[in-house]
């Protein structure tokens, strides 16, 4: 999912993006990211859902990528 989003430029990449660079083991919230983007909470929201997801689908999949990528790494 990373990898394939890196190459577009929407909303959901730049979320994706935010989470990775400042994820430390802590729950980022929504409003913590919409801040680093500089825009709204629910213009925030309403970009996600046009582009058919949501906050919450971008950070399942970017920790469950995230936890894969390192586990990879750990193994011979």
């Amino acid at each position: 999912m990373l990898d394939e989003l890196s190459q577009e430029n929407t909303c959901s990449n730049l979320v994706v993006q935010a989470i990775s660079q400042q994820l430390k083991g802590e729950v980022l919230a929504l409003k913590t990211i919409a801040h680093n983007l500089a825009i709204s909470v629910r213009k925030l929201q309403i970009k996600l859902e046009t582009e058919g997801t949501s906050y919450q689908q971008l950070w399942d999949a970017t920790r469950k990528e995230l936890a894969l990528r390192h586990l990879k790494k750990q193994m011979p």
